[in-house]
């Protein structure tokens, strides 16, 4: 006869939570959402920007799951300046402070080692309430050289104590986890980011259609893929990027300049159900990124059935199982990459049974299991 337990009280802190954020707010409400449907008592504390209802507690249908926004001085959802996360840390800190002391959580589960660990660390000591790390990738030193080395110069000292505090500390890939031991000497496991699965019938069209979705900046590489595509032979393509960032206007004139304009395509930043959608009518998700941790986005194709074309980073390893599910392939190897984009559009047969293979693969990813594996985590603190 199965063990029975008794729900957990589980406090949620992060700074971002859809719609606001990328891919690390939508593995936290994933897992919050999944966490409360299996009966625990889920609080989420998070921020408010302009366009998003805030100020009050949201319930999910389980009623078990309550979402609070509070204002943080953030302005745009899909970004956060370092002294908007020093202005969160001093918004949040009193509201998180009162919930740990008079609620009591069994754990507060933090997201992101900076900036909402340092929220956490100084509730927990106060209240002495436990808390579990989940470190996604750029809360980690090395992880994105270009965007934060010159921060962690500063700060990295002064994070020693959020991670060595910390109860338990969750890596969302082997690579997170193996950046994070080697910046910060401590244990670190791994459970992988997860979503409810998805079923959706694929319908690809005769036209060969790419698809990248994400933030347009320095780490995606998009420049790569473009000038990679605008040497095709083959010509009857599109390729739709959804997303938005500080490159789209520099992404616009290389499309223009390289003469593919009129065969990509910017759709701006779309709900999920749109996105799963435009996965389902491509051939293959193109990932050629400088660094990744372990893209949602990714996932998504896994379920939806579509292969994945990559560069050959730690991160994409855990989604891409080479020549089975698409392939991981050397940046600096534009050969190669032309190569295998030729034969997967000249070989359809082939791109079909590497949809069926990453269907199968996506079970690993499942919500379900994941949820599983960080209640076993929170019960055994």
């Amino acid at each position: 006869m199965p063990k029975k337990f008794s729900p957990l009280k589980i406090l949620v802190l992060n700074y971002e939570y859809p719609p606001i954020g990328g891919g690390g707010g939508t593995v936290c409400k994933n897992l919050a959402e999944e966490l409360a449907e299996r009966g625990h008592e889920v609080r989420v504390q998070t921020s408010w920007v302009k366009g998003v209802p805030g100020g009050l507690a949201k319930k999910s249908r389980t009623s078990k799951l309550t979402v609070t926004r509070l204002f943080s001085f953030r302005r745009k959802m899909e970004s956060c300046t370092v002294w908007e996360m020093f202005l969160y840390l001093f918004t949040h800190f009193i509201p998180a402070l009162k919930q740990a002391v008079f609620w009591k959580p069994d754990v507060i589960h933090a997201h992101f080692a900076v900036p909402t660990g340092v929220l956490a660390f100084v509730t927990s000591v106060i209240s002495r309430r436990p808390y579990v790390l989940t470190i996604h990738l750029g809360d980690v030193p090395g992880a994105l050289p270009a965007q934060t080395d010159h921060l962690f110069r500063f700060l990295k000292p002064f994070t020693f104590p959020i991670w060595k505090k910390a109860s338990r500390i969750v890596a969302v890939s082997d690579f997170v986890k193996d950046l994070a031991k080697k910046a910060y000497g401590v244990p670190v496991e791994t459970i992988y980011n997860g979503i409810r699965p998805i079923t959706r019938t694929r319908k690809t069209g005769k036209r060969f259609q790419f698809i990248s979705v994400g933030r347009f900046n320095e780490q995606k590489n998009l420049d790569f893929m473009f000038h990679l595509l605008a040497e095709l032979e083959y010509r009857d393509w599109n390729y739709v990027l959804v997303g938005d960032g500080p490159l789209r206007k520099h992404l616009e004139t290389k499309a223009l300049k390289l003469g593919i304009d009129k065969q990509v395509h910017f759709t701006g930043w779309l709900s999920r159900e749109c996105v799963h959608e435009k996965l389902s009518e491509s051939h293959l998700l193109l990932i050629p990124s400088h660094t990744e941790g372990l893209p949602m986005v990714g996932i998504e194709a896994l379920f939806l059935g579509t292969p994945i074309l990559g560069s050959e980073i730690r991160g994409l390893r855990d989604l891409i199982d080479n020549g089975k599910t698409g392939y991981l392939l050397p940046l600096q190897d534009k050969n190669l990459w032309m190569e295998k984009l030729s034969l997967l559009i000249s070989q359809r047969q082939e791109l079909e049974e590497m949809s069926r293979k990453s269907r199968i693969k996506a079970s690993q990813f499942d919500i379900t299991k994941i949820a599983e594996a960080y209640e076993e985590l929170f019960r055994n603190l």
